[in-house]
Protein backbone atom coordinates (compact mmCIF):
# COMPACT_ATOMS: atom_id res chain seq x y z
CA UNK A 1 0.00 0.00 0.00
CA UNK A 2 2.54 2.15 0.90
CA UNK A 3 4.80 1.87 -2.48
CA UNK A 4 1.33 2.05 -4.60
CA UNK A 5 0.59 5.95 -2.66
CA UNK A 6 4.27 6.98 -3.65
CA UNK A 7 3.78 5.80 -7.38
CA UNK A 8 0.21 7.60 -7.11
CA UNK A 9 1.76 10.60 -5.49
CA UNK A 10 5.04 10.98 -7.41
CA UNK A 11 4.02 9.03 -10.74
CA UNK A 12 7.50 8.04 -10.65
CA UNK A 13 7.39 3.98 -11.35
CA UNK A 14 10.92 3.53 -10.65
CA UNK A 15 10.40 2.11 -7.05
CA UNK A 16 7.84 -0.54 -8.03
CA UNK A 17 9.62 -1.53 -11.36
CA UNK A 18 13.45 -1.66 -10.33
CA UNK A 19 13.77 -1.44 -6.63
CA UNK A 20 15.63 -5.46 -5.53
CA UNK A 21 13.52 -7.79 -2.73
CA UNK A 22 10.83 -7.49 -4.51
CA UNK A 23 10.13 -11.85 -4.07
CA UNK A 24 7.50 -12.58 -6.24
CA UNK A 25 7.49 -15.18 -8.95
CA UNK A 26 6.95 -14.00 -12.84
CA UNK A 27 5.89 -17.05 -15.00
CA UNK A 28 4.44 -16.96 -18.37
CA UNK A 29 1.26 -18.73 -19.53
CA UNK A 30 0.57 -19.43 -23.52
CA UNK A 31 -2.84 -17.79 -24.19
CA UNK A 32 -4.64 -20.60 -24.99
CA UNK A 33 -4.24 -21.40 -21.33
CA UNK A 34 -4.68 -18.10 -19.64
CA UNK A 35 -8.42 -18.38 -18.85
CA UNK A 36 -7.69 -21.79 -16.58
CA UNK A 37 -5.19 -19.99 -14.42
CA UNK A 38 -7.54 -17.91 -11.95
CA UNK A 39 -9.55 -21.35 -11.37
CA UNK A 40 -5.67 -23.69 -10.89
CA UNK A 41 -4.07 -20.64 -8.53
CA UNK A 42 -7.51 -20.80 -6.58
CA UNK A 43 -7.24 -24.55 -6.16
CA UNK A 44 -3.46 -24.22 -5.02
CA UNK A 45 -4.81 -21.16 -2.70
CA UNK A 46 -2.20 -18.66 -3.93
CA UNK A 47 -2.75 -15.13 -5.57
CA UNK A 48 -2.36 -14.61 -8.95
CA UNK A 49 -1.84 -11.00 -10.75
CA UNK A 50 -1.48 -10.43 -14.26
CA UNK A 51 1.59 -7.78 -14.88
CA UNK A 52 1.96 -7.78 -18.52
CA UNK A 53 2.48 -9.93 -22.34
CA UNK A 54 5.21 -11.13 -24.41
CA UNK A 55 5.38 -9.93 -27.92
CA UNK A 56 8.46 -9.93 -30.84
CA UNK A 57 10.69 -7.28 -30.50
CA UNK A 58 13.96 -6.52 -28.40
CA UNK A 59 13.28 -4.61 -24.74
CA UNK A 60 11.18 -3.83 -22.10
CA UNK A 61 8.11 -0.84 -22.41
CA UNK A 62 6.51 -1.02 -19.47
CA UNK A 63 2.74 0.57 -20.11
CA UNK A 64 1.10 2.21 -16.88
CA UNK A 65 -2.65 2.07 -16.35
CA UNK A 66 -3.65 5.01 -18.31
CA UNK A 67 -1.90 3.36 -21.31
CA UNK A 68 1.19 5.33 -21.90
CA UNK A 69 4.48 4.20 -21.92
CA UNK A 70 6.68 4.68 -18.81
CA UNK A 71 10.19 5.76 -19.29
CA UNK A 72 12.43 4.93 -16.05
CA UNK A 73 15.52 6.25 -15.72
CA UNK A 74 16.54 3.61 -13.16
CA UNK A 75 16.67 0.06 -13.93
CA UNK A 76 16.85 -3.37 -11.67
CA UNK A 77 19.79 -5.97 -11.45
CA UNK A 78 20.46 -7.33 -14.69
CA UNK A 79 20.79 -11.47 -14.42
CA UNK A 80 21.52 -11.72 -17.74
CA UNK A 81 24.57 -8.99 -18.92
CA UNK A 82 26.06 -8.98 -22.98
CA UNK A 83 29.27 -10.43 -21.78
CA UNK A 84 32.52 -8.39 -22.14
CA UNK A 85 34.68 -8.16 -24.70
CA UNK A 86 38.75 -9.25 -23.18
Amino acid sequence: AAVASAVAATGDWALPLASGDDYELCFCVPPKCRAELPVLAKGAGIAVTPVGRIIAGAGLVCIGPDGSAIELAASGFDHFPTPRAS
